[in-house]
């Protein structure tokens, strides 16, 4: 999973890096609840480190989908 960037290159060309969307789990957000972005860092996730790493370029829509069943919050 840490090398996810290995799988992704391959598949995009620089041209469509804008379109390329990457949906991944976070264990920050609470069960199903989602989150969107464009152009930002990893956040500390180490798949999505990998991608952009590979890629050179942090320019591609993120959607990161919750998993945690509750989060510090209480939430």
């Amino acid at each position: 999973m840490n090398n996810s960037g290995v799988a992704v290159v391959p598949l995009i060309k620089q041209k469509r890096l804008k379109r390329f969307n990457c949906i991944y789990d976070d264990i920050d957000l609470p069960l199903g609840k989602m989150k969107i972005s464009f152009n930002r860092s990893s956040g500390g996730h180490n798949g999505l480190n990998s991608i952009i790493k590979k890629l050179k370029s942090q320019e591609f829509t993120r959607i990161r989908i919750g998993i945690a069943l509750s989060t510090p919050s209480g939430n």
